[in-house]
């Protein structure tokens, strides 16, 4: 009797196993038939249509920008997509699809490109922007003067952006390896190095005075590793990808002084 309950279960779930392969096939063949697109929205899925291949119970809207939610619109591209949201973003009108957002506009062209971000504007990650924007924002150009300010990455992104302290230190942690960030606190350091008429000649005889000193060094020392690693000669300390020593400020280099050494009697005062 268990061994027949066990063919039965068995022929069973071959049954419903090809029949599942079976919706699957008739499904692709389907969409090349029709010439269709089908994205999954939050569990659902959604379609896009060629303009000569739509079904004949979907009536479609010309001007995709008087579409409201659950509206079937003609886009730019001569494709028949449903109108999914309908917001206000920035005192402007979007309208979101299965592939994208746009905003409602005259000179805005909608497509059915699949975007990787359906939501935002422009269709990239907010990473991906961050990371491939050229030019600084307001905000970010006012973090960096920040920074070079004497302002720590995590306090200047508190200050700036009114956000939380976990966002902060992560958002911080990204934007200061930004090479346009960067580009404008490097920019201040040359500023700073030169009117303190600090180069490699200068350090370099620094360095040469204070071994020569043999004691009371250290804190000559440490100070003067603080300029070798801000001016970019010691790399052990430089944690981003384009040069910025970010252990000390500007303000500390305001501070910082060429170590004198006086010599009285054959010996080394400090």
């Amino acid at each position: 009797m268990g061994s027949t309950w066990n063919k039965v279960n068995e022929t069973v779930y071959y049954i419903l196993w090809f029949f599942k392969k079976g919706v699957l096939v008739l499904s692709y063949y389907i969409r090349i038939f029709f010439n269709m697109r089908d994205y999954i929205v939050k569990g659902r899925t959604h379609y896009v249509y060629d303009l000569d291949e739509v079904p004949d119970d979907i009536s479609y809207l010309k001007d995709w920008r008087d579409g409201r939610v659950g509206d079937w619109v003609l886009s730019d591209d001569e494709c028949v997509i449903q109108i999914l949201r309908r917001s206000s973003w920035s005192n402007k009108d979007v309208a979101g699809t299965c592939t994208g957002t746009f905003t409602i506009q005259p000179k805005t062209q909608m497509d059915t490109i699949r975007r990787k971000d359906i939501y935002s504007l422009g269709g990239g990650t907010w990473y991906s922007k961050l990371n491939e924007r050229e030019k600084l924002t307001p905000s970010e150009r006012l973090f960096a003067k920040r920074v070079t300010s004497g302002d720590t990455p995590l306090a200047a992104y508190m200050k700036v952006f009114n956000t939380s302290l976990s966002r902060a230190k992560r958002m911080s942690a990204l934007l200061i390896k930004q090479e346009r960030v960067q580009k404008i606190v490097d920019e201040k350091l040359e500023d700073v190095f030169k009117k303190r008429n600090i180069d490699l000649e200068f350090l370099v005889g620094a360095a040469q005075d204070v071994v020569s000193g043999g004691k009371n060094d250290s804190d000559r020392l440490n100070a003067l590793k603080m300029l070798w690693d801000a001016y970019g000669v010691v790399k052990s300390q430089k944690v981003t990808h384009v040069g910025l020593f970010q252990g000390h400020t500007v303000n500390q280099l305001e501070e910082a002084k060429r170590p004198e050494v006086k010599e009285i009697g054959g010996q080394i005062e400090d």
